[in-house]
């Protein structure tokens, strides 16, 4: 048991998700009266669909989410990604309803209400794209840097780049991915000096970041 906790914390550090992995759990026994065995293997599959995700192997990862959604039904993090794989594949009206019911669960995930936003720009829901960002300004308040990432991520995407530069000056990260998403900006507004002076930026800051 004690291997078995070590083994999550050092998952949690890799991962920066501490509240995430907590929520898990939380949702996991409102679900049903698990045995700590039961949540940790049902966490395992959890890492194992990012995984399947993060490698673009869509339907392994769908699959071990729908598992996972049978033992713990109101675990929103499984529902909202199996929309992330739909929209990877370029079917939003396929992730929408996955987004809108993992909000429904978890109102104030802000990467839920940003990929609602995202799913519905690009199904040509404009209006109902900019009542997302609107609900989004509202609830962000200091994002992890991971997080941060996915949310510009979105918002350049869909053309939001006021909102987005608003978040990067907001932002207390210093990375090369902020920087680098700051020259991008700058790039895309067409303010060229300036996107060029943000890349440069970068093999300082990479070589920091290595340190």
């Amino acid at each position: 048991l004690i291997s078995k906790w070590k083994w999550l914390g050092i998952k949690q550090y890799a991962n920066n998700s501490i509240s995430p992995a907590k929520l898990f759990i939380r949702n996991s026994l409102a679900a049903s009266a698990f045995s700590l065995e039961e949540e940790f293997e049902v966490y395992d599959d959890f890492v194992s669909a990012q995984g399947h995700l993060f490698s673009r192997e869509y339907e392994e990862a769908i699959s071990l989410y729908n598992d996972i959604l049978k033992r713990a039904p109101n675990h929103y993090q499984s529902i909202q990604n199996i929309g992330v794989a739909y929209m990877m594949q370029n079917q939003p009206e396929k992730a929408i309803p996955y987004f809108e019911k993992s909000h429904n669960l978890h109102p104030t995930d802000t990467l839920c209400i940003a990929n609602l936003a995202h799913a519905n720009y690009k199904m040509g829901n404009i209006e109902k794209s900019k009542e997302y960002i609107i609900e989004l300004e509202k609830r962000l308040d200091k994002p992890t840097l991971r997080d941060l990432i996915r949310i510009l991520t979105v918002l350049i995407d869909i053309k939001e780049y006021h909102f987005a530069r608003k978040l990067i000056e907001k932002s207390e990260y210093e990375s090369p991915q902020i920087v680098f998403f700051s020259g991008v900006l700058y790039a895309l507004e067409k303010e060229y000096s300036q996107a060029k002076a943000r890349f440069k930026m970068l093999s300082p800051i990479s070589s920091r970041a290595d340190k």
